[in-house]
């Protein structure tokens, strides 16, 4: 059973009691993510989740630490474009404790510049182990391709420029303008009462205050665009992709079935024809991203470079080919394969906890399972492929994405640049 209460501060909490569990699942979000940013705050979202696990007023990083491992409870936290969680999973009997110290890091983290200054050289590390990933990076490449400066287009981690810059008035005013209780929502799911909960949240949480959020977020302008970078390594990472869907339409769910149709899985298209039938990749897939008003859609392969033109024709010919050779044999077994996903997802308390803050971030209300498995089997296959003749047209922006070694030919990478959807034998 889920339920739903708002404090008078505007907190929102939501519980699913599942009676059967001996656990709780506990998570703070906080709709604040790198999308909320400014140019001198890039990464500031990722860089407050860190601090939050560095002391209290009361406690020390070690001493948190070691309260939650002393209650056999698990603990971290994570930063996307939209919102950061921090989330605690521990045995039912331990409720209080996972609120307590929730909310402990939320109202009494002291944010000391010793602490600061430690944990920057911490989130430089990360972004140096982020640049020695070529798979991470041609991701955060693509986006910027199509997003530009856009803030949906940054990299979470943020910029080495930013972090260095980060002092203790900027987190602080960061801070103070997003974590206020009308932004943020607390969840527990498991075994657990509502009414107890939310007396819990309500002791710790009942007195913060904080004015309201008016975000002003500009809509993103998808454009298309190619961006190459050369870095020391073996093989080839690139991106193809294009404007999409936002999480407001009502074909959502149908790309969602192309996508899989695509690349989401080891029978899909990409993965046969790319790793089965030729050999050419280890790692190929498809994926979407949701924004209000608009989304993207891209494909990833990483492979060789002597198999550039080979694996990019392949590609773009399973593009421009599905409207028309799509089956009703592959939508059915997509269909099944996305439903078993989804009831498979509900079966961790974690999940249903993170679907329930989403459904509110996103929606202000509760998306069923029953509602989404009967928009999945309303959809036709024609659906299908009329979406793919719209979603893969001269109309849509091309954006290309690629990382390259050092040794690449200079004039196949000078080509790719100037590439659009009629070279690639797309037509309307």
């Amino acid at each position: 059973m889920i339920e739903k209460s708002v404090l008078p501060n505007g907190l929102t909490i939501l519980t699913e009691s599942l009676p059967y569990l001996h656990s709780v699942s506990v998570g703070l979000f906080v709709e604040a993510g790198s999308q909320d940013e400014n140019l001198a705050e890039r990464g500031v979202s990722h860089f407050i989740e860190h601090m939050l696990f560095k002391g209290t007023k009361r406690h020390s990083a070690k001493e948190i630490a070691e309260i939650v491992d002393a209650s056999g409870s698990r603990m971290n936290a994570y930063t996307s474009k939209e919102y950061t969680c921090f989330y605690v999973k521990a045995l039912d009997e331990h409720l209080e404790l996972s609120i307590n110290i929730l909310a402990e890091m939320l109202t009494e983290s002291t944010f000391a510049k010793e602490m600061i200054d430690r944990e920057r050289q911490v989130i430089l590390e990360e972004i140096k182990m982020y640049q020695d990933s070529p798979e991470d990076m041609v991701h955060d490449l693509f986006a910027k391709s199509v997003l530009e400066d856009h803030p949906l287009g940054q990299s979470i981690v943020g910029l080495e420029e930013t972090v260095a810059a980060f002092d203790q008035e900027l987190i602080l005013d960061y801070v103070n303008r997003m974590y206020v209780p009308n932004n943020m929502v607390f969840v527990v799911v498991g075994n657990v009462d509502h009414k107890k909960a939310k007396e819990l949240i309500e002791k710790n949480l009942g007195g913060l205050n904080g004015s309201n959020i008016d975000k002003c977020l500009v809509k993103p302008e998808i454009k298309g665009g190619k961006l190459i970078q050369q870095k020391d390594i073996e093989q080839m990472h690139l991106v193809l992709g294009t404007d999409s869907l936002g999480r407001n339409d009502v074909r959502k769910y149908t790309l969602h079935l192309l996508d899989t149709i695509i690349g989401g899985s080891m029978s899909s298209r990409l993965f046969q024809t790319l790793r089965e039938d030729r050999g050419l990749v280890y790692s190929t897939y498809s994926f979407h991203s949701y924004f209000d008003d608009s989304g993207l859609l891209g494909l990833y392969a990483g492979f060789s470079p002597t198999n550039l033109e080979l694996v990019t024709d392949l590609i773009v010919k399973e593009l421009t080919t599905i409207k028309d050779t799509v089956t009703e044999d592959e939508l059915t077994r997509v269909k099944e394969q996305t439903k078993g996903s989804l009831v498979f997802s509900l079966e961790s308390p974690s999940s249903r906890m993170t679907r329930l803050a989403r459904n509110e971030i996103y929606f202000k209300t509760q998306i069923t399972e029953d509602h989404v498995l009967e928009e999945i089997n309303k959809i036709t296959l024609a659906d299908v492929k009329d979406l793919a003749a719209w979603q893969f047209s001269v109309d849509r922006p091309l954006a290309l994405a690629l990382m390259a070694p050092n040794n690449s030919d200079v004039d196949k990478l000078s080509a790719l640049k100037n590439l659009n959807w009629g070279d690639l034998g797309v037509t309307n």
